[in-house]
């Protein structure tokens, strides 16, 4: 199997460059330490981002730095590893974790795709727990590459702040769309998360106008998404106009994105994101995202709050287990 980068470029016109300052910056620091003002703030300021772009950057998370910092060293030394190492753990329909390779096409039909390299971890459950018992799809152990224990150890310690991050983030959501806080908890019992490095290489050439792409125009399938990057641009997002910006840089910050599960819940009252990735420079980029879906067994819909006569229900019903096992049938399909 040759170990070449998939050469996918596209004519995309450069993003529109954009300062921080025009986009959603949410200090969620204070709302950490109980102060109900600070989270009355908060739940407003993230309501009005959900609301107009679906997609905003967090800061005063509390997941201390050298945590970031460490991870980010692992993913780079993971990534760094030959390619037929990392092949060791290539995902299959059967065990969807580990490796994905640069591919010509992605999980969905809509998602051109691209440069990207990825490494994915899920909830990981013994061999004991019901689910995995009852040989429920997609539930069951994480894989590990042997060879990096320090990989594991880190990257759990990631995945552990990130997950306690997100519930926090789950109430804040609830609340400003007026639910009570856990109203989404009985769908994250055990979610279908993807915590997931990923490598997008440099441009062998920026001579010519067309680039190497890491991920096409798309959307995001769950409720939402956790992403901490490097230094290096190229997450490119489509604001309510049509234009696409640059996310620029904030370091220490997570971009938060809505995704479709949301978006169905609330019956398009929150947005969900397209976005995409370019990374438009040499320099090789790493990001690690946490991809928030819900449990196996959770049926997406508008929820009752969300639907009147004047405002009838606008998504479909989608079982999520049966949505993520059509885009597992497609792993290795590069």
């Amino acid at each position: 199997m040759a170990s070449e980068a998939v050469d996918i470029t596209s004519e995309y016109d450069a993003a529109d460059h954009v300062s921080a300052e025009e986009l959603p910056i949410i200090d969620l620091g204070g709302a950490l330490t109980g102060n109900e003002a600070e989270r009355a703030r908060v739940v407003a300021e993230v309501g009005a981002a959900c609301r107009e772009i679906g997609f905003f950057y967090l800061t005063g998370h509390a997941i201390e730095q050298y945590l970031i910092d460490a991870t980010f060293e692992q993913v780079r030394a993971y990534f760094a590893q030959p390619f037929e190492t990392k092949m060791r753990l290539l995902a299959t329909p059967e065990h969807y974790r580990g490796y994905f390779p640069p591919r010509r096409v992605t999980e969905r039909a809509d998602v051109m795709g691209g440069s990207m390299e990825a490494f994915r971890l899920m909830l990981d459950l013994p061999a004991h727990d019901p689910e995995v018992l009852a040989g429920t799809p997609l539930y069951g152990a994480n894989r590990w590459p042997s060879q990096l224990p320090s990989f594991r150890v880190v990257l759990e310690q990631f995945e552990a702040a990130t997950m306690a991050l997100a519930a926090e983030l789950r109430a804040i959501f609830a609340l400003a769309l007026g639910l009570d806080a856990d109203a989404f908890e009985r769908w994250f019992t055990k979610p279908l998360i993807n915590l997931q490095p990923a490598h997008y290489g440099g441009q062998p050439s920026l001579e010519t106008g067309r680039r190497q792409v890491g991920v096409g125009e798309h959307r995001d399938t769950g409720g939402f998404t956790l992403l901490m990057q490097d230094d290096i641009p190229g997450l490119e997002v489509r604001d309510r106009s049509g234009r696409w910006i640059e996310a620029p840089i904030i370091p220490g910050a997570f971009i938060v994105n809505i995704g479709d599960s949301m978006m169905a819940w609330t019956n398009g009252e929150f947005v969900s994101t397209p976005h995409r990735v370019v990374n438009r420079s040499t320099n090789d980029r790493y990001i690690v995202a946490l991809f928030m879906n819900p449990d196996f067994h959770c049926v997406v819909e508008p929820l009752s709050p969300f639907v009147s006569a004047s405002r009838p229900a606008q998504f479909a019903p989608v079982h999520n287990g049966e949505y993520w096992q059509a885009l597992a049938a497609s792993a290795n399909a590069y």
